[in-house]
Formats: structure tokens, sequence, C-alpha cells
């Protein structure tokens, strides 16, 4: 591998680690606050290059109230975090076990005791593609690489940012909400033009 072919994988390799922080980190701040939750959103702060979702993650850690989540998230509130309730063209049972079998496919186990399409668990999926995708760029394979920023491009124009969207105008009288920041800025992440802008897979291997 020649050195600009070098510099451009491992471009592309910390591109996607930081990706998988960041968007582990976005995971977690979806879902309801505890002190668990808490001592794990701290210590990924030292990885978050990304300032406005360092800022978000901070002011969450100064203030992680549970009665606040609830007031804004269904059950309890008025807002739902699962993709069921934004992509009405799919049956919920249908996506349900889409979801479910793609994710055993790639070898993602979902930790938390949210449903496959619950949106924390989604972001948290997409950060899992991220890092598979880092080490097939270590290891210079760079067809499995394709293939899972292709997965994660798909992830995210097919669920990540309908639901996005849609949640962003239900959040609009929570101004001062982490919740509304987050969603915001995984919306903003996910902008169209943001899709397949790492190094094409002839730049990974030599």
């Amino acid at each position: 591998m020649n050195m600009d072919m070098q510099q451009m994988s491992e471009q592309s390799f910390f591109e996607l680690i930081r990706d998988a922080a960041q968007w582990h980190l976005a995971a977690l701040l979806l879902l309801p606050p505890s002190a668990s939750r808490k001592c794990e959103i701290q210590s990924l702060l030292r990885e978050i290059q990304d300032p406005a979702l360092f800022r978000i993650a901070e002011n969450w850690c100064s203030d992680p109230t549970t009665e606040e989540y609830f007031r804004i998230v269904y059950p309890g509130g008025q807002v739902s975090l699962r993709a069921v309730s934004y992509l009405p063209l799919v049956s919920p049972g249908e996506m349900l076990a889409t979801l479910e079998e793609l994710y055993d496919r790639m070898g993602y186990r979902n930790s938390t005791e949210e449903p496959p399409d619950h949106l924390a668990v989604l972001a948290d999926f997409y950060a899992f593609l991220s890092l598979r995708a880092a080490y097939m760029v270590a290891n210079q394979r760079q067809n499995e690489f394709l293939s899972f920023i292709h997965l994660r491009d798909d992830l995210a124009v097919h669920y990540l940012l309908p639901v996005l969207s849609s949640l962003v105008e239900k959040l609009q009288n929570h101004q001062t909400s982490s919740l509304r920041a987050t969603v915001e800025w995984m919306r903003d992440v996910l902008h169209p033009s943001a899709c397949h802008n790492l190094s094409p897979p002839s730049q990974v291997s030599d």
C-alpha cells in the first residue's frame, strides 16, 4: 500500500471509531436516566470530539432526571421513540422480525430492555456497524468494509432519518430537553449529504 492509500485508510479508520463512540453515546442519551448510565456516559466523554454532542452529554449528566424523561416519552409522555410509530407502511410485526433477523445475522446484541425498533437500539446498531467497518479497514478487507458502510447507510435512510425528522417536530415544545438536542444532533449528522462520506473501498486496499 502506498503512502497516500495508507493515509486514506487510517483516516477512514479513525473516522469510523469516532462515529462508533459518538453514536453509542447518543444511544445512551435516548434511554431512561440511571446512575449506571450516567457513569457510562461520563466515561465516554473523553472519546467525544464533536463539541455539540459533548455539551449535550454534559448537560444530561448535570441533571439526569427520570421524571422529565417520562413526561416526554411514551407511555408516560406523548412522544414515542419506536420506529413503528413513524413508519406506517410497514407492519410492526414485519419490522420487528426484520430487525431481529438483521441484528442476529450481524452479531449485534441488544443489551437494553427496549424493543429492536427503539431509536436507542437503532442508534447503537449504527455505532456497531461503524465499529465493524473500522475493523474491516484495519484488516484490508475492502468488500466487507463496503458491505458494512452500505448497510449503515441503508439503516440511516430507511429507519433513522424518517424517525428523526418526525421526532424533531414532536419535540418542538421541549426546547431545553437533552432528548430533543440528541435527536437534532443525530438528524443533522445523518443529513443525506453525509452518507457515503468515507474513502471508497478502492482506497482501503492495496
